[in-house]
């Protein structure tokens, strides 16, 4: 199977850790302990007839480990920019993440920013509006989730393996395999 490398990225306490923790194994804990390390999952996905593996790395949010993530971004077929939709500041990190990425990568990452968090409408304060505008304004697909109820969790990593995948094969048609980030690890030495 093709493997894909997604990344996720974001402030501390926006919910990647359970982000992925819900689409990986359907589980949800309340006291998450904020991530000091990044972390590695792996996830089977069908994409119409054809099998793919989702490699999802959780990076750190705290500002002090800023430095260590383009190494995790670097070689990403695709990154998802979670943000808390109760903090205006996560918002704006969001923010400050598609522009990193876009420096650093041009257009040859696919970027989805996501709003977390979606459940707690009476404390929320980034409307669904003001971030679809937003993602439109940037061209990145916007999308909001709650990893407590699990709502449209499988819907975000589902339009990530399908826009890699298209991609993928949209490069290839054109005669050109530009994919040089998916790897086939059963061709690999190590």
């Amino acid at each position: 199977m093709i493997h894909y490398k997604v990344v996720l990225l974001g402030s501390t306490h926006a919910g990647k850790t359970s982000i992925i923790q819900r689409f990986v194994n359907n589980s949800f804990t309340v006291n998450t302990l904020a991530s000091v390390q990044s972390a590695f999952f792996e996830k089977n996905l069908k994409i119409g007839q054809t099998n793919i593996v989702l490699d999802i790395w959780d990076t750190a949010g705290q500002e002090r480990f800023h430095s260590l993530t383009p190494m995790y971004y670097r070689d990403a077929n695709a990154s998802i920019i979670v943000f808390d939709v109760t903090d205006a500041n996560s918002f704006s990190k969001a923010k400050q993440w598609v522009s990193e990425l876009r420096n650093a990568q041009g257009d040859k990452t696919i970027i989805m920013i996501v709003g977390n968090k979606n459940d707690l409408k009476s404390i929320r304060v980034v409307r669904t509006e003001e971030a679809q505008k937003y993602a439109n304004s940037v061209n990145v697909t916007y999308m909001e989730s709650s990893a407590k109820t699990g709502f449209q969790i499988e819907e975000i990593f589902s339009h990530i393996g399908h826009q890699i995948y298209e991609a993928k094969v949209s490069s290839t048609a054109d005669g050109i395999d530009v994919d040089t980030n998916g790897t086939d690890k059963k061709n690999n030495c190590c």
